[in-house]
């Protein structure tokens, strides 16, 4: 067997199964164009060969050494590359989904009918334990007829994409295309064929990352389908039938609940699941190759094949037929083209957005592809470029009047936050633009003193956060070059930035607060200096064009009445239902002592500590051995850990005669987390009662906070709820 593609999905899946389960398949050779990315492949299965090329090429050169080819390409290559194959005498294992639309499936599906070969497809939630049992439930009529199906999937994109290609519509990067493969696949396979009835995506003239589907069966049973790449969801299946229903916590790929509202005499259902010991997924995938062989061999059918694809590919294409047209990617406009560094960030983002809405010229500069979903449903051309790298952003900047450089805006690497920013000039420098404005932060000025009002005169100190150290030393590197360039700099320094997707002052306290690991400093009673995300947006566009302020910094801030307790307060009641007193409060004694304790917490070797955290008979055994002795702080730890738990079982209360201190509750529980919120230094900012002063700017710039601190709390709350939906129904399982 060859391997057409060295992505993620061969690193991740198809070599780990050659290498440790297949005994009946052989991979001869690996083949892409790009040598990166055969060289992160690592460790090959013994006699496999690398081949550095495209597809056309290497199954030319190399058919001759294959009886079958995997074809693990981005999704809009299947087509030319399966069939070349077809036609060249190989048999075709690809990955979902086989094609686009109907129109492309039924070509290879023929095309594998005329050479005489078989074609599978991936499909390996088939094989999982749980899909496997739905189906034969369905099909024995367990529960009487289905009456509902509701499919709600979702979580922020995590998968490691290497191109842009598995995020732009016209390459097939669409959600639809990438879980919706899954989904639809099983749902025809459970149900036969389906209609679609509804559809609605949440396109703004790029690629979808929500999609809405109302389908239904020949028998006319409703189906829903809810699938996000931006938020968490519920990630379950329900399948209500006449006598109960089935519950498939997608988490869970080998088992499912059955809920009985009727009882009777009911079959057994018998499910057989081979195992070679490499657990789910990779069961999945050897389970779907073993059976790839075998129908070479004409002893068994593959799993999913290009039949099955075509059902679901015929709701693809009608799913086409509802969605919007894409959107002309808008032409340099009178103005100049604007390049957004960081485009796919918190801010980068939401900036690009509102330079779509005025008209202007856009390109939206980003580090890695998988942070790009947001990004990807606009308009908008995309590039790869790494800031750290001055060939890619020299590349980047190319035609670019002015550039708002975000990248590094919410890093803590140095290299990217005082050496990208310097590549980003001298780059801008050598393309001609004309101006570049750097958001930086208020932590320029070091850490908050706790008490006064500041403006850009106050001279500060250096952080202890390497986060505010690294945006001081940017500012002053910015400067000196100022000085001596034509290029023209403005630095904007914005106080705690807040909107929906904000990560630091919306996303990880509600994690927090979810996780029962949220805690306010000293009552909640310091100052957030909060400015929100459209407002530093005007303040950036401003800072593009307004002539005469080159080498200068300019703090953007909304409004400091408001404590972080009343901020937080409304935060928690509106997004959650929780009024801030649930949560404990520490002084900064209290996080001094939590972080001296993990810090020897922290000396134990940590792989260790945690599977000992995790198994109370290793615990025992390592407390009686002479080996604590030699981890004498440890020991402290080991006892902390068998302590009571910090939820009560069900069995009840644990007997006890005074009421559990919240506090101690959270010391226990951050003790044993891989990270704080809130590190020493973050405490004190949040106790801070300083106010830092954006007068300057609306005075020389003349801006005006559009969005006022109730308006903003408010969007960001609705925007909150959405993304919290899901997350708190994991919670509420898990509890």
């Amino acid at each position: 067997m060859g391997l057409i593609g060295a992505g993620a999905v061969s690193r991740i899946f198809y070599l780990p199964v050659f290498l440790s389960a297949l005994t009946d398949l052989q991979l001869t050779l690996v083949a892409d164009q790009s040598q990166a990315a055969l060289d992160r492949l690592g460790k090959l299965p013994k006699g496999t060969r690398q081949v550095t090329g495209g597809f056309g090429e290497a199954l030319l050169a190399n058919r001759h050494h294959m009886d079958a080819v995997i074809v693990a390409l981005p999704h809009h290559l299947h087509l030319p590359c399966v069939t070349q194959a077809l036609q060249l005498g190989l048999h075709v294992f690809c990955e979902k989904p086989l094609g686009l639309d109907e129109a492309e499936t039924d070509i290879m599906r023929n095309a594998a009918r005329d050479a005489g070969r078989i074609l599978a497809v991936c499909q390996p939630r088939r094989s999982f334990p749980a899909a496997s049992l739905i189906q034969k439930l369905i099909e024995l009529n367990w529960l009487g007829e289905v009456e509902r199906i509701d499919w709600d999937e979702g979580q922020p994109y995590a998968w490691p994409a290497e191109s842009l290609s598995l995020l732009r519509r016209e390459t097939g990067g669409e959600e639809l295309f990438d879980i919706g493969a899954h989904v639809l696949d099983l749902l025809c396979w459970w149900m036969g064929s389906l209609d679609l009835v509804e559809y609605a995506d949440d396109s703004k003239g790029g690629s979808g990352a929500e999609f809405w589907l109302e389908l239904k069966s020949r028998s006319n049973v409703p189906v829903h389908v809810q699938l996000s790449r931006l938020y968490q969801r519920k990630n379950q299946v329900v399948i209500q039938c006449r006598r109960g229903r089935i519950v498939w916590d997608l988490r869970d790929p080998t088992g499912v609940k059955i809920d009985l509202t009727e009882l009777g005499d009911l079959p057994h259902p018998s499910v057989t699941f081979p195992a070679s010991g490499i657990g789910w997924p990779l069961q999945a995938f050897h389970d779907q190759l073993t059976r790839f062989g075998q129908a070479i061999h004409g002893q068994a059918k593959p799993v999913a094949t290009a039949d099955d694809a075509l059902l679901y590919a015929r709701l693809f294409s009608a799913c086409r037929q509802r969605q919007q047209p894409p959107t002309t990617r808008i032409v340099q406009a009178s103005g100049g083209l604007t390049a957004v560094t960081g485009a796919a960030g918190f801010i980068g983002c939401r900036l690009v957005e509102r330079l779509l809405e005025r008209g202007d010229s856009v390109r939206a500069l980003v580090r890695r592809a998988q942070s790009c979903v947001r990004l990807a449903r606009l308009p908008v051309d995309m590039e790869l470029c790494d800031v750290r790298k001055r060939d890619d952003v020299q590349h980047s900047l190319r035609s670019a009047e002015t550039v708002i450089h975000c990248a590094g805006s919410a890093a803590s690497d140095r290299d990217t936050i005082v050496q990208g920013t310097l590549n980003v000039l001298h780059a801008a420098e050598a393309a001609g633009v004309r101006r570049v404005v750097v958001l930086s932060s208020m932590l320029a000025y070091g850490d908050p003193p706790l008490v006064g009002q500041y403006d850009e005169g106050f001279r500060g100190t250096v952080s202890r956060m390497p986060y505010g150290a690294a945006k001081r030393e940017m500012e002053q590197r910015c400067l000196e070059f100022a000085r001596s360039s034509r290029v023209e700099v403005v630095i904007l320094q914005p106080t705690c930035v807040y909107g929906p997707f904000a990560p630091d002052f919306v996303q990880g306290p509600l994690e927090s607060m979810l996780s029962d690991e949220f805690f306010l400093m000293e009552q909640g009673t310091g100052r957030a200096n909060l400015v929100y995300v459209d407002n530093l947006i005007e303040a950036a566009l401003l800072a593009a064009n307004h002539p005469g302020i080159t080498g200068q910094r300019y703090l953007v801030n909304d409004s400091a009445n408001i404590t972080w307790a009343e901020y937080f307060d409304e935060l928690s009641q509106g997004a959650l239902g929780n009024p801030i007193s649930k949560y404990p409060s520490l002084t900064l004694p209290d996080l001094s002592e939590i972080l001296r304790a993990r810090a020897r917490q922290r000396q134990f070797p940590g792989v260790i500590r945690k599977a000992l955290l995790n198994d109370p008979l290793a615990r025992d055994w390592l407390i009686g051995s002479w080996g604590l002795y030699a981890w004498s702080r440890g020991k402290r730890m080991f006892k902390r850990s068998a302590a009571k738990p910090l939820v009560p079982s069900s069995a009840g209360p644990a007997p006890t005669t005074t009421t559990p201190d919240p506090k101690l509750h959270l010391v226990e529980r951050l003790r044993s987390q891989p990270r704080l919120y809130f590190e020493q230094p973050s405490g004190e900012f949040f106790a801070s009662q300083a106010v830092f002063s954006a007068n300057r700017i609306r005075r020389e710039l003349g801006w005006n906070p559009a969005v006022g601190l109730a308006e903003g709390i408010q969007k960001t709350i609705r925007w909150a709820e959405l993304a919290v939906a899901g997350r708190q129904s994991e919670v509420a399982a898990t509890k």
